[in-house]
Parts: structure tokens; C-alpha cells; sequence
């Protein structure tokens, strides 16, 4: 049976088109709580104690994210943690998820259909030159060049067929990524506004 979780939108895009970065500005002007599934895997991973730490270590050398049952209950437990601890909040940003189609199935039967899908549409080049940036800056593993062609590829090849999957639901929300950071929360904000009004709309037909 799902779980009772509400208003979650996902956001993706590949690799460096600035996901974490714009839910990291949205969230405390709209009371969202964002969610990354990367850094939930990496705080997992330091937990001695946790029987997936040293299969995330694995997976994330080499640009993977691991099954599905790991992937969604790490999320879920992440998700009714925040809501026990702050239930005042409107609901969940979670980026970087879902990236394969078993994932996004395997979420909305255990947990639920997102509000909508926003992705950030961003020239690889683009996002190539922001990896190369980050991975000087914070030195993260899974920012280099072998890891960054892994993940290019499966963005590409496998989470084409998620967004493919919520446009034909009519969820999807398409978000220019290239461009400042200005201009791109500017869009992002506007995407995801349009994705909470959402929330009022279901209500009033449920009224």
C-alpha cells in the first residue's frame, strides 16, 4: 500500500544542468522541502552501520545509483522523516530523480504520483563545463570524466523514457536550464508555481 505523502514534484536533467542548485534556491521561498537523491545516497554511504554502503560506494565511482528498492525506500524514509519532524511544510522538490522508468513505477506504487515533472533542458556542452567547475571546487568522485560520460549516457538513454512517460500523462513541465542563474530560477519558479496551483486544482475537484 503507498504511503501518505503529498505534493512531491520531481525535477531532472542531466548531469550539471543545475538541479540541486535551483531546488536549493526554490525551496525556502516556497516552503518545499528539497530532496536529492545523490547526496541522500552519500550520506548513506557514510553510515557504518548501513547494509548499502559499500554497494552506493561502488555505484556512485562509477556514475550508477543502484535498484530500485534501495533507491525509492532510502527517499521514502528521507520523506516521512520530514514530514514528522516538519509537518508545516508544502511538499517535496526531489531532483535528480526518477532516472529509469521500473524507478518512477516502483515510487507512485509505494509512495505516489508526483504533482508534475520539471525538467531543467540544458546543452551537454553546457553541462560538461559546470561538472568540470564543481569537481575543482568540491572535488566530488562522481565528477570524473568517466563517471560524467556514464551518467551523460544514462540521462540520455534511460531517463528519456521517464520524461517520455509523464508527458504522456500530461505532467511534464519543460524548463529552459541553460542561461544564468538568475534567469534559470526565474523559469524554475514559474515551472514550479505552475506545478503547486496543481494542488488547489485537485482539491476543488475533490470538493
Amino acid at each position: 500500500m503507498p504511503v501518505s505523502i503529498h505534493n512531491i514534484i520531481f525535477v531532472l536533467g542531466g548531469p550539471g544542468s543545475g538541479k540541486g542548485t535551483q531546488c536549493t534556491l526554490l525551496s525556502a521561498q516556497r516552503n518545499l522541502k528539497h530532496l536529492s537523491i545523490g547526496d541522500i545516497l552519500r550520506t548513506e554511504q557514510q553510515n557504518r552501520s548501513s547494509v548499502w554502503a559499500t554497494i552506493i560506494k561502488v555505484n556512485i565511482s562509477n556514475g550508477l545509483i543502484g535498484s530500485k528498492e534501495m533507491t525509492v525506500g532510502l527517499l521514502k524514509d528521507a520523506m516521512l522523516k520530514h514530514e514528522e519532524m516538519e509537518p508545516g511544510t508544502r511538499g517535496f522538490l526531489v531532483d535528480g530523480f526518477p532516472r529509469t522508468l521500473d524507478r518512477a513505477k516502483y515510487f507512485e506504487e509505494t509512495i505516489e504520483e508526483p504533482l508534475a515533472v520539471v525538467v531543467l533542458q540544458c546543452p551537454e556542452g553546457i553541462m560538461r563545463d559546470r561538472l568540470k567547475v564543481r569537481a575543482e571546487m568540491l572535488g566530488r568522485v562522481d565528477d570524473n570524466d568517466l563517471a560524467i560520460q556514464k551518467r551523460l549516457d544514462t540521462f540520455s538513454n534511460e531517463t528519456q523514457e521517464v520524461i517520455n512517460h509523464y508527458e504522456k500523462r500530461k505532467l511534464l513541465i519543460n524548463v529552459d536550464g541553460s542561461g544564468s542563474k538568475e534567469d534559470v530560477q526565474a523559469r524554475f519558479a514559474a515551472a514550479v508555481d505552475m506545478a503547486l496551483a496543481r494542488t488547489k486544482s485537485n482539491s476543488s475537484q475533490k470538493g
